[in-house]
């Protein structure tokens, strides 16, 4: 089996969440990392992007970002770029402008990884005319994130220029909004913010709903493929990936789950696989295989 690309599609994408790699415990999260990205090296069809929403190293520690960077560089011989949000996992133990400097040097030694700007986790980049555009966190957080004024700002005016353009946006997240993407019971079902972006949810929520047609897509849940990973409201379409490091919870808990995400004029179709085994899905699972369509 092999991971399929479309060469008909305007674009091709690659949604992962949480490899959470160390080199301390967990050697499954390792391989099933590196397998997943063999599997997009080996691909039929070329990938414009491989989209990573945050918590790449468990402990944020140089040797996990540097078995992470290694096993990126496999992805990154089939596919064009390489966009990587960050994670509470990420920014949670150490000084904030330390570990985003730790997380910029990683970046560096990945072969077609955009870069974060001196200083923050944020920023817009466009993949053939499409805009992306990264959020991250303005400050240490253990488990949700938050945002400065000035970054919920840049996100109010990208997506008003992607809006104007008449373009839908690519927004990569870690955390959910609260309550949606099945939050609490995602999240085992503990607490009304818990597992989410936190007490800016709404404000983001606000933001995102504001302009035209949005993709949020997000990962922190470890919830495997099932009735949750994809909800609409409105024009804002709200994506979770699975976990393709970790372990997955829920009735679909098989290891190493993740997207290709395909975009056509008028929809966006995606493909659940175990990318260990470069294998999709069993398409009676809600959400193996699902179509947004109309969505301009």
């Amino acid at each position: 089996m092999a991971v399929q690309f479309d060469p008909t599609a305007l674009l091709n994408l690659v949604f992962w969440g949480d490899p959470q790699v160390t080199t301390l415990l967990h050697p499954e999260r390792r391989q099933r990392f590196e397998a997943a990205c063999r599997a997009v090296r080996d691909a039929e069809g070329h990938a414009d992007a491989v989209l990573i929403a945050g918590d790449i190293a468990e402990f944020g520690r140089e040797a996990d970002y540097a078995a992470a960077g290694e096993a990126l560089r496999y992805a990154a011989q089939n596919a064009d770029s390489i966009l990587v949000s960050s994670g509470n996992h990420d920014v949670r133990i150490r000084p904030f402008r330390f570990q985003h400097r730790r997380f910029r040097a990683f970046l560096s030694t990945v072969p077609k990884a955009v870069q974060t700007p001196y200083g923050r986790y944020w920023y817009e980049y466009e993949i053939k005319g499409y805009p992306f555009i990264v959020l991250g966190a303005d400050r240490n957080s253990f488990e949700a994130v938050w945002f400065k004024k000035e970054q919920l700002r840049f996100l109010d005016d990208a997506l008003a220029r992607a809006e104007a353009a008449g373009k839908p946006a690519f927004v990569l997240n870690h955390q959910p909004l609260r309550r949606t993407n099945g939050l609490p019971l995602t999240w085992e079902g503990r607490g009304s913010w818990r597992g989410s972006v936190g007490l800016q949810s709404g404000r983001v929520r606000e933001i995102l709903s504001s302009h035209g047609t949005v993709f949020y897509l997000t990962g922190h849940l470890h919830y495997g493929v099932s009735e949750h990973n994809v909800q609409s409201l409105g024009r804002l379409h709200m994506l979770c990936a699975p976990t393709v490091g970790c372990d997955n919870h829920g009735p679909g808990n098989t290891p190493a789950q993740g997207y290709v995400l395909r975009l056509y004029p008028d929809r966006l179709q995606g493909t659940a696989y175990n990318f260990a085994a470069a294998e999709p899905l069993d398409e009676n699972i809600t959400n193996a295989s699902f179509e947004i369509k109309s969505f301009v």
